[in-house]
């Protein structure tokens, strides 16, 4: 009988988990397998390992400033439709934003029309896969009207994976969101669709971040917080476990949540105060 692995100290390896597969909730659809955290696979750049035939095309909801860093990334990052086991590199061939026109371009990449052109594309490019690309502390309540104006069915929407972001193997990830590098995403976590998780975030066990919502740059849920349909959590935040953010809040960048926050209201400070309706 052959001998357990063993690692550069002379310490027995211990076996590889089992796949496992997760029940889908309403908006998720994520194969769990391998380590208990693990990091998400890395392409480095479009060589002979990604040729046309291992790539997907993708297009960008919005041409402002996230778009061009989705575009910028876009050479180290991925696209997974079906969960991670089948995130591969891919292009972003196009651009859709009701303030530009088509023939312009984003960083070298065409625009392709409006929301409303959206039908159009995708029937142009029937693999072609899509992610919505706004977010923003004045627009992130725009978000759904922007994904209902460009009526695309949930299949047709990729999650845009960059390196270096970890995900728990019990952990759900929904589709059409962006997950950043530095990200750690706890286990039995829950991230719906559409879901925006900007660089060095940690969303703690048993969170659930629902559609829509944005977890800025360097925010931290503790453990079994609830984010609402919506809400925005600006960078640096703060809020303590087993609280829940109401659907449309806002929490402003470095505040610390110390109690529930309502739906609609905008709260600052450490402690964290309401300051206005959203």
């Amino acid at each position: 009988m052959s001998r357990p692995a063993e690692d550069a100290r002379g310490r027995t390896a211990p076996p590889s988990p089992p796949g496992r597969t997760a029940k889908d909730g309403p908006h998720l659809n994520l194969p769990l397998r391998g380590e208990d955290v693990r990091p998400l696979p890395t392409h480095t750049g479009r060589g002979s390992a990604a040729g046309p035939a291992d790539e997907r095309e993708l297009i960008l909801l919005g041409g402002g400033g996230l778009a061009r860093e989705l575009i910028g990334y876009a050479t180290a990052s991925l696209a997974a439709e079906d969960g991670l086991a089948d995130a591969k590199p891919f292009r972003v061939v196009g651009v859709l934003d009701d303030g530009m026109d088509q023939g312009d371009d984003v960083d070298g990449v065409p625009v392709l029309g409006k929301m409303a052109d959206a039908g159009r594309v995708a029937a142009d490019k029937p693999d072609a896969r899509f992610v919505l690309a706004i977010s923003a502390p004045h627009t992130y309540m725009h978000r759904p009207d922007i994904s209902r104006r460009a009526g695309l069915e949930r299949e047709r929407y990729a999650t845009y994976l960059m390196p270096g972001a970890h995900i728990a193997a019990s952990a759900r990830i929904g589709r059409g969101g962006v997950l950043y590098p530095g990200v750690v995403i706890g286990a039995n976590a829950v991230i719906e669709d559409h879901v925006q998780v900007w660089p060095n975030v940690v969303v703690s066990h048993d969170c659930r971040v629902r559609e829509y919502a944005t977890i800025a740059a360097a925010a931290v849920l503790n453990g079994v917080v609830d984010v609402g349909r919506g809400a925005y959590i600006g960078a640096g935040a703060l809020v303590r476990e087993k609280l829940s953010v109401g659907e449309n809040a806002l929490v402003g960048m470095g505040a610390v949540v110390l109690r529930d926050v309502p739906a609609g209201h905008v709260v600052v400070g450490a402690p964290a105060n309401y300051l206005r309706d959203a």
